[in-house]
């Protein structure tokens, strides 16, 4: 397909497709959508001749609002809008240990247990770890019975 390329678009805009989007990509909850890479082709028409300009996100007029589980993108060029919605998948937690504990010291009866020592990682399914100490899992286990 031959496009027409003009420098100022003088007809009216006939349609406009998205040819170059974000929805491929896997995004978490908080994370920041990375738009630029966006391309739309519109479509005109000019007195009796149709064309059709492609569009980078920087030509390109972009909004995202985002609710609880999904980020609405809307496209805008010249009065004429398309919307992408994007999935936010939830943080998880996908797998728990201990990374140094209390195994390799020596108690004797009457002996106070320092449980200070005990640290424990926390893997999730965006990729991030958080290493957590002894008084941080303790929070965590007080949240998790109150709520």
């Amino acid at each position: 397909m031959k496009y027409l390329i003009f420098s100022d678009l003088h007809g009216s805009i006939e349609s406009m497709e998205i040819i170059q989007s974000i929805e491929d990509k896997t995004y978490y909850v908080g994370d920041i959508i990375d738009t630029s890479v966006i391309k739309v082709r519109v479509n005109y028409k000019e007195e009796l001749a149709l064309g059709s300009i492609e569009l980078y996100a920087s030509d390109l007029e972009i909004s995202i609002v985002t609710e609880a589980n999904k980020s609405i993108i809307t496209i805008t060029y010249e009065g004429y809008s398309k919307e992408i919605t994007v999935v936010l998948t939830p943080i998880q937690l996908v797998d728990f240990e201990i990374v140094d504990s209390l195994s390799d010291l020596v108690y004797y009866v009457g002996d106070t247990v320092n449980t200070a020592v005990i640290t424990a990682k926390a893997v999730f399914n965006n990729g991030s770890e958080l290493l957590l100490t002894a008084e941080e899992l303790q929070e965590v286990a007080e949240n998790l019975i109150i709520s």
